[in-house]
């Protein structure tokens, strides 16, 4: 776990924020625009979008985040 954690997950952190920053750059939006429209959709019952953000949670917690 301390290998995960000091080795693994800021490669994983580096590499989501990587994808983030393409993403946010590609649609002109900040991330807190996207949380907040993540957060929206959610609630309304997107039951495929939040199965993807359980499933990036869960690869997250794997590494060793919190």
């Amino acid at each position: 776990m301390t290998i995960m954690k000091q080795w693994i997950l800021p490669h994983v952190e580096s590499s989501l924020r990587d994808i983030q920053d393409q993403i946010l750059a590609a649609r002109d939006v900040e991330e807190e625009e996207i949380e907040e429209a993540v957060n929206t959709y959610i609630a309304n019952g997107d039951k495929d979008l939040a199965g993807i953000v359980k499933t990036i949670r869960s690869i997250y917690r794997q590494f060793g985040g919190i």
